[in-house]
């Protein structure tokens, strides 16, 4: 997955309702997720091995080199319901991305990226540039905390593709399948799932096209587009750093950031990855911990220490997010 495919799907992901009962899942369709050099492991021959890297190694600029349009199905489930959406994907390489809700969940939906600016659109509202953290290269880290294994060779959209499993060392941890065409290096289809094995996430291409002409106009934002980022500003609190040594196994802190949210106030992110999965931890003197549970997406803790709210926002066990809050007490 590259770049600006992870972007567009966080965008897209954000759009799908949660089903009855449900809350969204910090691991979205297509996420969040740096994508992977991989190796062939078992009976695999080196040259086997050698080659599955590179074209793995080829997926992490794929969207750079070619354009491409075609229609996605996306769908997020929870507790056995599913909930859906069909949208058409319009790439312009290098950086330019659109993608069109036209049934389910996503209709009336638009996601636009253009270089590293996001923009969304709900029905009948206006085009809103939104802030999401930035896509980080962490294939070493994925290296050293995931086995990855070849699978079979499939269709996805009538392009052959490579099926390649991302499976955790370390309990607590998602497990990824990644289907990619052979010859152009795309991921045509994605899934995550949970750590207790549950489907949470799917994302696939239904067809596809490469090399289409589009027009630059089609990537043009419109007139009355809000403009509204989250700009750098310094902390107005003391910010509470995690220690490394309570953290997951594998994890390690990716990105630190402090941004002010218009009419809202500061908040300072820091992020934990594994390489795969992602941990958020969210501190703010004036947002509230449930302010923070939103803008994190899910939360499995959250709370506050001398006077600063926080949420620590993803899935991994219960008990390792618990040694990290408590982290946060010992630090004050």
């Amino acid at each position: 997955m590259t770049k600006v495919t992870i972007i567009a799907a966080r965008l897209v992901g954000s759009l799908l309702p949660r089903p009855a009962g449900g809350r969204h899942s910090s691991t979205r369709p297509c996420l969040s997720v740096p994508l992977i050099l991989a190796m062939l492991l078992g009976s695999a021959t080196a040259g086997r091995a050698a080659d599955l890297r590179d074209l793995l190694r080829r997926s992490v600029t794929a969207e750079r080199q070619f354009s491409f349009q075609g229609t996605k199905l996306l769908t997020h489930h929870v507790g056995g319901q599913g909930t859906n959406g069909t949208a058409k994907v319009y790439h312009r390489y290098p950086d330019r991305t659109l993608l069109v809700g036209i049934n389910g969940a996503l209709e009336g939906s638009r996601v636009l990226q253009l270089g590293r600016e996001s923009y969304q659109k709900t029905s009948g509202g206006r085009f809103r540039q939104v802030d999401h953290a930035p896509v980080i290269d962490a294939t070493e880290l994925l290296l050293r905390n995931y086995r990855l294994r070849q699978m079979r060779i499939e269709p996805i959209a009538r392009r052959k593709c490579v099926m390649v499993s991302i499976e955790p060392r370390y309990p607590g941890n998602p497990r990824k399948l990644v289907w990619l065409d052979i010859k152009t290096a795309l991921p045509l289809k994605t899934q995550i799932w949970s750590p207790d094995g549950q489907l949470t996430d799917e994302s696939v291409f239904l067809t596809i096209q490469y090399q289409p002409r589009l027009s630059a106009s089609l990537f043009r934002l419109p007139a009355n587009t809000v403009r509204d980022p989250w700009p750098s500003a310094n902390a107005d609190f003391n910010i509470v750093e995690v220690r490394g040594s309570w953290l997951p196994r594998g994890y390690q802190l990716i990105e630190t950031a402090t941004r002010r949210i218009p009419r809202r106030g500061v908040v300072s992110i820091q992020r934990f990855s594994d390489g795969l999965n992602t941990l958020s931890l969210l501190q703010s003197r004036h947002l509230s911990s449930r302010e923070l549970v939103n803008l994190g997406g899910s939360a499995a803790i959250s709370g506050q220490v001398g006077g600063v709210h926080y949420a620590l926002c993803g899935e991994q066990e219960p008990e390792a997010l618990r040694r990290v809050a408590q982290s946060l007490q010992a630090s004050r």
